[in-house]
Parts: structure tokens; C-alpha cells; sequence
């Protein structure tokens, strides 16, 4: 299903807001009036799905309603919508492939048509259909409760207000789908899509697997909570930020050895609550305290990201939501656009002993694809950034923006920095830096010094970092490695190195491997 050539079209020129213009939809004897049109339109880091409108049989283009929410400027463009994409469903001409089906409820009596997998009747096979969308509801205040060794097929499992609970040896199949995605839809009828969740307070999820969701993952929040081994595999196919493959939102909450690939758009996505306006409408405040304030990601596989979206990245969080997040040694790698992001206004956040390589690896239909693909981009300020191992950006490695931070007409801001990561501490990296946009600015007297101190980070361009063996997932250096005994000693950062001072990067020579991931589950 993630195959963004497959399952989406290009806009073709002519098309603008409301309006789709294609001439390869004039191929078709039927009209697409009334289909549902899952639309990568203006701003894409989100999807929308409206009817169509106003298509006639032959016709090149069609329209949809003007309402889609959060498109900045772009409502007023007239170009530029060409570098986008759609796809149609929902009507019955449209069933031309093996596995595809259509419901026609016009009529006293609904009739279904289908086409099978295999091109065999039905009756030589089998066929499962969705009926409900929870297997296990648990709502209001639930203590101790543990879910185990069970597996969900076509419904899910919510738990709210859980409290001491365990999750443990769980299986989900296909456990969420909704062709359309409500949270977008006109502003004052969103609605939401089921999702996998567990909400609460010291709660457990431990060797966990999930996959084949067209929308949500899986989604933990609360306090105190772990989410431990899991494999979560084939989501988003809608490629979406609404929808993330793992969203984790909590204070005190860890999640460690998970693997989370092929998915649409953002992978792992995380934050920490922040303190409510005063009023209604007002931008959302500073943490009022960092202290003991943190959620850590470590040893996780994140990996195949943004195969349908736009404007995506692996790893992922923004807003004053990030401060306090720690993200460690983990493998983010071979994704469509950048691989590590902390977005607008993000702040205090711990990034060390990542490896990050192969960003920007997706032939894209957009405007921004040729500086897409980034290893590592933190805006905001005051980060401790240091032993990254960051290689293979079809754009740059590290982009620590250095100018003011943007006033954006879709998203509240607090007051602005006037020049980002001057606080930023950054040392014992290997990545190559660049100076110009979107790391820094034009008109910024930090143009040429992106982030606040840098020390032994290793920037030359096509050098040999001399790992032992990337596609093996060995990381460490070789014998004769320009990264060995070539960082700065910085206590208690740098405390176990061996030789005479760090190596740069995540891994120490000589030392023990570290790995990243799920284990002992199935296609881990």
C-alpha cells in the first residue's frame, strides 16, 4: 500500500484550491461526482479527503469544497499546485485490480462488488470482513488490569485512565481503518478515528506488534508509562501527521527497543504536556519548570519513512512540547525526506548517540524535494546535540537554524527567539554542516555559524567515516577512522571513553556495540 507512484496521482497545471486539473482523468468513460478524493494539497505534511465535485464523464478536471483547514497562505495561490498529489475511490468504475471492492448502497438492498486477491470465487477461498472497530474498551479509572498474550484481528483495543496496567504479548492486524480522515475535516465538524491506545499512569507495554493500519498506530499517554520491544509495521498509508505510527505524549515515560517502519509520513512522534493558556486564544507558554521534566527514546529502529507524505521526518516533535525530550541511541535511517526534526520553536532537548543515514532517499513530487533531505534538524534553542553518527543526506547531515524564529499565520507561537540555537551546545558529531537555507538566513549575523558552540564535529564532505560495516548495522570505527580520538572530553558527557580522548560519533572503537530495535518477535 505505501507506494505513494501507485497510489497517487500528480496535479497536473491548472489546478488551484477546489480544483484539480489532470488530464489523465479524461481517460475514463464514467464520472468521479461524488468519489472520495484523498487530497496532498497547499501545506502536506497533512491529508485531507473531500467528495468530488462537478467532474463529468471525459472531463479533466474536478472541484472539491474550499474548506480544508490549515493551509497558511496557500488559499490564495493561484500556482504552485501543480506539485502536489491525489488519488480517487469510492465509485465503482474505479474497481479495476485484483484485492479492491465497492459497496453500492443505492437501492433497497446494498450490493457488494469484489474483486478477489487470488481472481478466484470467494467460495474457493476465504474472506474476512471488518464488523466492529473495538475488541476491548476500557474506560473511567481501571487499576491493575493486564492484557496478554492475545491477538486482535480488524478491531483494536482502547484503555483510558489506566493505572498500573500491564499490555504484554499483544498482536494487532489490521487493527484501525477509515478511508477518510475526520480530524480534517471543515472547521467545527472534526470528529476522530479509533486508535490504538493506552492512556494513564505507570502503565506497562511490553513485546507488542502492530501493522496494516491505513490511519493511527499505536498511542500511549499519561505519566510514568513504558513502552518496551515493539514492532509496528505498514501504517499511514494516508500519509498524514494526524496519524502517527507511534505517538507518545507523557511525562517520565520511556520507550526503548521498539522498530517502526513503512509508514506515510512521521514515524515516531513525541511530547511532553505544557502548561494551558491563561485565555482562550492566547499562544501556548514556556514550561513554567524543566525541572524533572522528561520522555526518552532509546535503542529504537526507525526506518522506510515518508513513503506517501510531504514535508515528513522519522523522528519527530515541535513547539515548546519537545523541551525535555531525550532521544538516544537509536537508528533512524532511508527516509524520503529528513530522517531527525524538532520543529518550530522547540527547546532543551538531549539528541546524542543516534545514527542517522540515508535522508532524502524518495523521488518526490515537490517544489522543496532538492533541500528535503536532511539528517539532523533542530530549531529552537538550547539543545545538547553531540556523539551523532549522521551520513548519506541528499542535502546536509546537520541543519541547526540560526535566524529568527518565523511568525507562521497556522500555528500560536510564544514569544519569538531572535536568533535560534545560540544556546545550543554541539560537539563530537560526525556530519557535514550546511550554512544556507533552511539552516540559517539570509539576513542573520549567524548565517555562517549555525547553533551556539561547536567543537570536534567532523565536516568534510565525502570523507571515509571507516565504519566496520553500515549495511551489517556495525557502526563503529575501524582501526585508521578519522573519528577515532578526534572528540573533545566534556565530563560527564564523554565519562567511559578509551584512548586519548572520545571518538567522535556514536560508538567508541574497540568498545561493545550497541543495537537498535525490536527482538524476539516476529520480523524483528
Amino acid at each position: 500500500m505505501l507506494n505513494r507512484h501507485v497510489a497517487f496521482q500528480p496535479t497536473g497545471p491548472g489546478s488551484q484550491y477546489g480544483r484539480i486539473a489532470d488530464e489523465a482523468l479524461g481517460q475514463f468513460n464514467f464520472s468521479w461526482s461524488g468519489a472520495l478524493a484523498t487530497l496532498q494539497v497547499a501545506h502536506q505534511f497533512y491529508t485531507w479527503t473531500r467528495r468530488v465535485e462537478n467532474h463529468t464523464r471525459g472531463g479533466a478536471t474536478f472541484e472539491y469544497s474550499q474548506d480544508l483547514p490549515g493551509l497558511a497562505a496557500w488559499a490564495t495561490q493561484k500556482t504552485g499546485w501543480d506539485h502536489n498529489q491525489y488519488s480517487l475511490s469510492g465509485v465503482l468504475g474505479a474497481l479495476d485490480a485484483p484485492g479492491e471492492w465497492f459497496i453500492d448502497t443505492d437501492g433497497p438492498q446494498a450490493t457488494l462488488y469484489f474483486w478477489p486477491p487470488t481472481c478466484k470465487q470467494p467460495a474457493d477461498g476465504s474472506v474476512s470482513i471488518k464488523n466492529r472497530d473495538l475488541a476491548l474498551s476500557a474506560n473511567n479509572q481501571v487499576r491493575q488490569l493486564t492484557v496478554d498474550s492475545i491477538t486482535f484481528v480488524g478491531a483494536t483495543l482502547v484503555a483510558n485512565n489506566c493505572i498500573t496496567c500491564t499490555m504484554s504479548n499483544l498482536r494487532f492486524e489490521y487493527p484501525t481503518y477509515n478511508p477518510e480522515i475526520p480530524e480534517m475535516n471543515a472547521p467545527g465538524q472534526e470528529s476522530k478515528s479509533i486508535a490504538t491506545s493506552v492512556h494513564g499512569t505507570n502503565n506497562t507495554i511490553v513485546n507488542f506488534t502492530l501493522s496494516n493500519t491505513n490511519n493511527h498506530g499505536l498511542k500511549v499517554g499519561g505519566r510514568g508509562n513504558n513502552i518496551t520491544n515493539c514492532l509496528i509495521d505498514n501504517t499511514d498509508w494516508l500519509g498524514t501527521l494526524e496519524y502517527a505510527p507511534l505517538a507518545v505524549s507523557g511525562l517520565h515515560t520511556t520507550v526503548s527497543r521498539c522498530t517502526v517502519r513503512r509508514f506515510g509520513n512521521a514515524g515516531v512522534v513525541t511530547s511532553i504536556p505544557n502548561q494551558l493558556p491563561h485565555a482562550a486564544g492566547e499562544p501556548q507558554k514556556p514550561p513554567y519548570s524543566m525541572v524533572n521534566r522528561w520522555l526518552e527514546v532509546s535503542h529504537c529502529h526507525i526506518h522506510h519513512a515518508g513513503l506517501i507524505g510531504k514535508d515528513t521526518a522519522a523522528l519527530y516533535t515541535g513547539g515548546w512540547a519537545s523541551a525535555g525530550l531525550i532521544w538516544r541511541h537509536n537508528w533512524v535511517h532511508d527516509a524520503s525526506e529528513k530522517c531527525v526534526r524538532a520543529d518550530d520553536q522547540s527547546r532543551n532537548m538531549s539528541v546524542h548517540h543516534n545514527v542517522i543515514f540515508n535522508c532524502g532517499v524518495g523521488s518526490i513530487t515537490d517544489v522543496q524535494a532538492a533541500r528535503s533531505g536532511i539528517g539532523l534538524v533542530l530549531k529552537g534553542d538550547g539543545h545538547m546535540i553531540y556523539a551523532n553518527t549522521i551520513f548519506g543526506a541528499n542535502y546536509t547531515e546537520l541543519c541547526l537554524p540560526a535566524c529568527i524564529e518565523p511568525l507562521k499565520a497556522f500555528r500560536r507561537q510564544y514569544p519569538f527567539d531572535p536568533a535560534q540555537n545560540s544556546k545550543s551546545q554541539v560537539f563530537n558529531s560526525a556530519a557535514r554542516n550546511d550554512f544556507g537555507f533552511p539552516c540559517s538566513c539570509h539576513n542573520s549575523s549567524y548565517l555562517h555559524h549555525p547553533g551556539g558552540n561547536q567543537s570536534a564535529i567532523l565536516n568534510l564532505p565525502g570523507t571515509d567515516l571507516g565504519l566496520a560495516n553500515v549495511s551489517g548495522m556495525d557502526f563503529r570505527p575501524l582501526a585508521g577512522s578519522p573519528l577515532i580520538d578526534a572528540g573533545i572530553v566534556w565530563p560527564p558527557y564523554t565519562d567511559g571513553f578509551t584512548g586519548s580522548r572520545p571518538d567522535i560519533g556514536a560508538y567508541e572503537h574497540n568498545q561493545e556495540r550497541w543495537t537498535a530495535g525490536c527482538q524476539e518477535l516476529p520480523g524483528c
